[in-house]
């Protein structure tokens, strides 16, 4: 967080300001947790084990959408979700070395994940920062807990340590530096997929990161390869892969729902708005005039009136 404060504030130069910082920092504040219980979980579980546990933040999403917005999920959203969980239960039940400490951090954090996904979608940007902005304040209200987590643990003292690893404090230096902007890199890519029309970028591509990151962390940390294990987490990202298509598949539908004349969501025969609404006042214009032109040439008496005129664009309220 150090790191990317400053980079992200020199990227974006966001106006400094009392009320962004009280804006922003809920959103903080669960950022830091959400880097906590992260590393928590990771001290105590194997890499493949907490990613697939960590998919769990789909269910966590979808209990406070509904509890929160009212929106229930779908069949193939459910589905999806039962595939990851059969899965989770298959690598749990046949995992050599993980820690009841690690499955409780990591279910903290898939709460946590998903109440900041959910403040993402549902609180609007304070007005004048871009994303970079919002990252770079983000970044600097999260430091100052995280660097107080890191004294109190003693993470901080034990990084002194880091010259006796490969590359020695250059290395541990680079590979911090790394780590840090990489870190930004996601943040700042999961706040522009959870404000865009993005679903089905953001599933291929974080089924492909979570497979890498599987793969990579298993083989260079300590994974004890089973079979049965194996399995376990090739379903769990079956299901992920399906929960995400199930998201792109929505996404397609609400931007389809949008593109649909208004005059087809009309069925209960509403006021519309815009161009369909100037259409119907202009016929009802001509109907009455019809109707007053009848209703005089059947009296007998006078010439008829003249049609009503159409109702223009600055009439339409």
């Amino acid at each position: 967080m150090a790191l990317l404060a400053p980079a992200c504030g020199l990227a974006s130069r966001p106006p400094l300001s009392a009320a962004h910082a009280r804006d922003v920092a809920p959103l903080a504040a669960l950022a830091a947790l959400a880097a906590l219980t992260a590393l928590a979980a990771t001290d105590g579980l194997s890499v493949p084990m907490f990613i697939t546990l960590r998919r769990f933040t789909a269910a966590a999403a979808m209990a406070a959408e509904r509890v929160t917005l009212g929106r229930a999920p779908d069949r193939a959203s459910v589905a999806a979700v039962a595939a990851m969980a059969a899965g989770a239960a298959l690598a749990v039940a046949t995992e050599g070395h993980a820690t009841v400490a690690g499955y409780a951090a990591v279910a903290a954090n898939c709460g946590v994940t998903a109440w900041h996904l959910l403040a993402l979608r549902t609180r609007a940007p304070p007005p004048g920062l871009s994303a970079a902005g919002l990252l770079a304040y983000t970044a600097a209200l999260a430091a100052p807990p995280l660097l107080a987590a890191s004294v109190l643990t003693g993470e901080l003292w034990r990084a002194g340590h880091a010259g006796a690893a490969p590359g020695g404090r250059a290395g541990a230096a680079l590979a911090l530096a790394v780590s840090a902007l990489a870190g930004g890199a996601v943040h700042h890519a999961t706040y522009l997929c959870s404000r865009g029309p993005h679903a089905a970028a953001t599933a291929a591509v974080g089924a492909a990161k979570n497979v890498a990151t599987a793969v990579a962390g298993g083989a260079a940390f300590d994974y004890l390869f089973s079979p049965a294990n194996a399995a376990g987490h090739a379903l769990s990202t079956v299901g992920a892969a399906a929960y995400g298509a199930a998201a792109a598949a929505r996404a397609a539908r609400k931007v389809g729902a949008q593109a649909t004349p208004l005059v087809r969501r009309d069925p209960g025969g509403a006021p519309l708005i815009g161009r369909d609404r100037l259409e119907r006042l202009n016929r009802a214009a001509a109907a009455a005039a019809v109707a007053a032109a009848a209703a005089t040439g059947g009296a007998g008496g006078g010439s008829p009136p003249r049609a009503a005129p159409a109702a223009r664009g600055d009439d339409v309220v």
